[in-house]
């Protein structure tokens, strides 16, 4: 019988140890890169969408902007690469 309460003290034990309580726990915020032309038309809901979901979901979104030319657009995807997002949408 001790030797059931030391194995389950034990037990306890490791487990508060390898699995702390959620107080402890780090939560790390994503950052999203959005490459668009710009904000009008129906790029404003494009817009308006990307902001409530990263809302809801606790995500820092940047936005770069090209204006349907392509080597605006390339530098976009380039300064996203530099700024080191964790995702991108182009």
């Amino acid at each position: 019988m001790r030797k059931s309460w030391i194995w389950i003290v034990g037990v306890l034990f490791l487990m508060t140890v390898l699995f702390p309580l959620g107080s402890m726990a780090v939560e790390k915020t994503y950052t999203v890169g959005v490459v668009i032309p710009y904000e009008i038309g129906w790029f404003t809901a494009f817009h308006k969408g990307f902001e409530q979901i990263a809302n809801r979901e606790n995500v820092k979104l940047v936005w770069q902007y090209h204006n349907y030319k392509a080597d605006d657009e390339t530098k976009a995807v380039q300064n996203l690469i530099t700024m080191g997002v964790d995702a991108r949408s182009i």
